[in-house]
């Protein structure tokens, strides 16, 4: 490498600084090896969404679509760091999936057919 290539590449991270920046204590880094293999099923889950509908915005999940993912991944992993990480609140999720199982208008349909 030229003298001119090292100048330009001084700013550029490199291998051995990341794993500089890294932390030494090994429960840290289960911790964070933890949380990447989560976001990394939670995105992946994500991408399905975006290509099965067209709608569906990366990053920009409504809330119904969030606990989808959420439903599809809770066997796998806790569901407090998957809530965390899709940052939607607990009651929202348990309102979501009783919108799911119940049909959110389903009483106003019975109350209609009484009437």
């Amino acid at each position: 490498m030229s003298r001119r290539e090292q100048k330009q590449a001084d700013g550029l991270p490199t291998r051995a600084s990341l794993e500089r920046s890294l932390p030494d204590d090994i429960t840290e880094l289960r911790r964070l090896t933890a949380e990447l293999l989560v976001e990394k099923a939670v995105l992946e889950r994500e991408l399905g969404l975006v290509k099965k509908d067209e709608g569906v915005i990366p990053g920009q999940l409504s809330n119904l679509h969030k606990t989808q993912i959420i439903e599809t991944l809770r066997l796998t992993f806790p569901l407090k760091i998957l809530l965390q990480l899709l940052k939607i609140g607990a009651s929202s999720y348990h309102y979501c999936r009783q919108v799911k199982r119940t049909g959110f208008c389903s009483g106003l349909c019975i109350r209609i057919g009484i009437l």
